[in-house]
């Protein structure tokens, strides 16, 4: 049998008039989250459409990152031969966090490729200075981190393991600022898809508005029981000195 709109209001308010202010909160948090939606995903940078990532440690491709997900599509081979390595740089604007990065596609023969992250608009090394630093000839602590990532990541958010893995290190997730990324490959041609997830670190003006409006909603609910329980006291107390 169809119910009407208008029913189901009803009996929404019906239902929400005898929960507990507990359960208010409850229904209200969860009703927040069903009304965050995460953004798709979007391609904002591809080499086979919009042309070959610069190699150029000291003067990174610049990248436009928003908030949701950023996927940047490449290929990098043989760094110290072909000397295709990818190195681009991008903005993590005041109030948003970086929160992820993803390995969403990884094809070579070869079985790691390394990723550095830098917490500027450049990063401090080429690919013949990064392997004095696996030497120890060069400090590693000029960049923030890295990791190497393989067909092993698929799915995977690798951020964390670059925190830990080469750099000064970090804690995830990162704030506002420039960062710059580079892509190197010593072997085999890899084809790679990494996605940058990028946050608010603060609640979206909607999702204030609803907070607000609940808890003022809460607040007016508990105070209405107050006064009408000390209404219904102050009556029986009115009825028993009549009653002497």
């Amino acid at each position: 049998m169809a119910v009407s709109s208008q029913s189901q209001s009803h009996f929404r308010h019906a239902l929400l008039r005898h929960l507990p202010v507990r359960c208010h909160l409850i229904v209200m948090l969860l009703a927040l989250a069903a009304s965050v939606r995460p953004l798709p995903a979007a391609i904002v940078y591809d080499e086979a459409v919009d042309g070959e990532l610069t190699s150029d440690n000291l003067a990174p491709q610049p990248i436009n990152f928003t908030i949701g997900d950023n996927t940047v599509v490449g290929t990098v081979e043989s760094s110290q031969g072909v000397g295709n390595v990818d190195v681009f740089t991008f903005n993590v604007p005041t109030g948003v966090q970086w929160t992820s990065m993803v390995v969403d596609n990884y094809e070579s023969t070869d079985s790691l490729a390394f990723v550095g992250i830098n917490d500027d608009s450049f990063f401090p090394y080429n690919t013949f200075e990064l392997d004095l630093v696996n030497f120890g000839d060069l400090p590693d602590d000029a960049f923030l981190g890295g990791t190497t990532f393989s067909s092993f990541d698929l799915g995977n958010d690798i951020l964390p393991r670059s925190a830990n893995v080469a750099g000064r290190g970090f804690t995830a997730p990162l704030p506002s600022g420039d960062y710059s990324i580079y892509i190197q490959q010593t072997g085999a041609i890899t084809d790679y898809a990494l996605t940058f997830n990028l946050v608010s670190a603060v609640p979206e003006p909607g999702v204030v508005s609803l907070l607000l409006l609940g808890s003022v909603s809460l607040l007016m609910r508990r105070r209405g029981r107050r006064v009408s329980l000390l209404m219904r006291r102050g009556g029986r107390r009115k009825g028993l000195c009549i009653d002497r």
